[in-house]
C-alpha cells in the first residue's frame, strides 16, 4: 500500500471516528466543552504528517506558512454561516458559506505574504474580530442541546459524513502545490460535517453556540500545532515533532476548555 492510499485510508478512519464522537460529546457536555473537543487538530495531524513522509520534512514545513490564514479565514466562514443561517436554511447557507471561503482562499492563495509571522500576526486579528462580531454584536449564547437517543444508523451516517468530507481535502491537499496544498489541508472539513451532523437533531441555535465556542478552540489549536510542526519537523523529523506539536497543542486545548467556561457567556 503507498503512502498516499494509507494516508487518505487513515483520514476516513480519523473522520469518522473523530468527527462521530465530536458530535457526540457537543450533544452530551455541551457546546463548550464539545467546541474544545472538536478544536483538537485531529484531522491536520493526518494531514501534515503524511506530507511529511510523502513529501518531506522540508516541503511540509514550508507550506504552513499559509495554514494560520486559512485557518483565521475558517473563522469567517462560521461567521458567515451563522449570520445567513438566521435567515436562510441551513443546507443554502451553507453552500453560500463555502462559496465565500473558496473565493478567500483563492485570494490568499495570490495575495498572501511569504512571512509567516506576519501571516500569523493577521491571522490572530481575523480570528479575534471573528469572535468579536458572533459575541458583542450577534450576541451568540451558549444553550444546551436537546437529549439524543443514539442508534447505529446515526452513528454510522455521521461517520460516513465525517471521513467523506475530510477524505474530500486530503485528495485535494495531494492535488496541489505547496500554497494550495495548504489552503485545502485548512479546508473547513470538521466544521462542514459537524454542521451537516447537528443540524439534523439540534435547534439552529445549540448549532451557532457550538460554532462560537469552535472559533476559538478550534483555530487557536490548529495554529499551534502547525506553528509547533514549521519548526520542530526541520529540527527533530516527522515522529517526535508530531509529539511535540501534539503535547503543546492539548496543554493549549486544556487552558482553552478553562478560558472559555469562565469567559464566554
Amino acid at each position: 500500500m503507498s503512502l498516499l492510499v494509507l494516508k487518505i485510508t487513515i483520514s476516513l478512519i480519523v473522520g469518522f471516528i473523530w468527527i462521530t464522537a465530536s458530535s457526540v460529546f457537543a450533544e452530551k457536555l455541551g457546546p463548550r466543552l464539545g467546541g474544545v473537543v472538536a478544536g483538537l487538530p485531529a484531522t491536520m495531524v493526518v494531514a501534515l504528517f503524511f506530507i511529511g513522509l510523502i513529501e518531506g520534512e522540508t516541503f511540509a514545513s514550508q507550506m504552513t506558512t499559509v495554514i494560520p490564514l486559512a485557518v483565521a479565514i475558517n473563522s469567517t466562514f462560521v461567521v458567515a454561516f451563522i449570520a445567513l443561517s438566521k435567515r436562510l436554511s441551513v443546507v443554502v447557507s451553507l453552500v453560500v458559506s463555502l462559496v465565500f471561503w473558496f473565493y478567500l482562499m483563492f485570494f490568499i492563495s495570490q495575495n498572501h505574504t511569504s512571512f509567516f509571522s506576519t501571516n500569523l500576526v493577521i491571522s490572530f486579528a481575523i480570528i479575534f474580530c471573528s469572535y468579536f462580531i458572533l459575541e458583542k454584536i450577534m450576541k451568540i449564547a451558549t444553550v444546551s442541546g436537546k437529549k439524543i437517543t443514539y442508534n447505529t444508523n446515526q452513528i454510522i451516517v455521521r461517520g460516513i459524513i465525517g471521513g467523506g468530507v475530510i477524505g474530500f481535502s486530503v485528495i485535494m491537499s495531494k492535488l496541489s502545490g505547496p500554497v494550495f496544498a495548504g489552503i485545502f489541508a485548512s479546508f473547513p472539513a470538521l466544521t462542514v460535517a459537524m454542521i451537516l451532523i447537528i443540524y439534523r437533531t439540534q435547534t439552529v441555535e445549540f448549532l451557532h453556540s457550538l460554532l462560537k465556542n469552535f472559533i476559538i478552540s478550534g483555530t487557536v489549536n490548529v495554529i499551534v500545532f502547525t506553528t509547533c510542526i514549521r519548526f520542530t519537523f526541520p529540527i527533530f523529523g516527522i515522529y517526535v515533532g508530531t509529539v511535540i506539536a501534539l503535547v503543546t497543542s492539548g496543554v493549549t486545548a486544556y487552558c482553552m476548555y478553562y478560558w472559555i467556561g469562565k469567559r464566554l457567556s
